[in-house]
């Protein structure tokens, strides 16, 4: 009598050494070299391509004066100046995107309602104005889309000692305005100097009504090629 045997099929044997792994398994893994194997060189020159990527790459960034004092719109509605009392800035921004254009102007402010700007969008140029009391001046912005730089003013407080030279040897300014009249072509900006000085005569020593001197001079200021800005032409307004 012959005995019907079954045929088995071995089972896969599975190997408890973690040193062998299967084909399969090695496929499905993933490797990485460890920090150490990595050259030094290699590490600073990624280094160096990551800070000059991040350099060239424009980066527009969202203006944060979400509320400001004051807003000055450009003609073309394509730019404003946003005028923010806490922080002592004005911010230039693109509309309507309200991206910031450059660095703000700092430390650079002035009660609200007394400011106003004066713009040059053929020059991409703008001379806005902060007042207060007991003084106000005007700073220039030149601009682009993605760009924009402070145009320096000369020092308009030294006209006084040069236009009323007698005056200024012995008073003291009590208030001064600066302030934008307008632009005449492209690299000329009028600005008007008003304000008052008090001191003493010589053949009294109480001050009086008379000591009291008001003044109001216009000046044209010219921008050169690199944007300095020089006095061409003073004249004292008409009463």
């Amino acid at each position: 009598m012959h005995t019907r045997r079954e045929r088995t099929t071995p089972s896969p044997q599975i190997s408890l050494d973690p040193h062998r792994t299967s084909l399969s398994s090695c496929r499905r893994r993933s490797f990485t070299l460890p920090m150490s194997h990595i050259p030094n060189w290699f590490c600073r020159i990624a280094g160096l391509s990551a800070i000059f990527v991040a350099l060239l790459s424009p980066s527009p960034v969202q203006a944060v004066v979400s509320k400001p004092d004051e807003t000055f719109i450009s003609p073309d509605r394509h730019f404003a100046l946003l005028s923010d009392l806490h922080t002592s800035t004005v911010t230039l921004i693109r509309l309507p995107s309200r991206m910031q254009v450059g660095e703000p102007l700092k430390d650079f402010a002035g009660l609200p309602g007394h400011g106003s700007a004066v713009w040059n969008l053929r020059a991409r140029r703008v001379a806005v104005y902060q007042g207060g009391m007991p003084q106000g001046d005007t700073r220039v912005i030149e601009f682009s889309g993605h760009q924009a730089k402070e145009l320096r003013l000369p020092d308009l407080q030294l006209l006084l000692r040069r236009w009323y030279p007698v005056a200024t040897a012995s008073f003291k300014t009590i208030r001064t305005y600066i302030q934008p009249v307008r632009w005449l072509g492209v690299n000329t900006l009028e600005l008007s100097v008003n304000g008052s000085m008090w001191g003493t005569s010589d053949n009294s020593n109480s001050i009086v009504n008379d000591d009291v001197l008001d003044y109001d001079i216009r000046v044209h200021v010219r921008l050169d090629r690199t944007g300095a800005g020089r006095s061409v032409f003073v004249k004292e307004s008409p009463p």
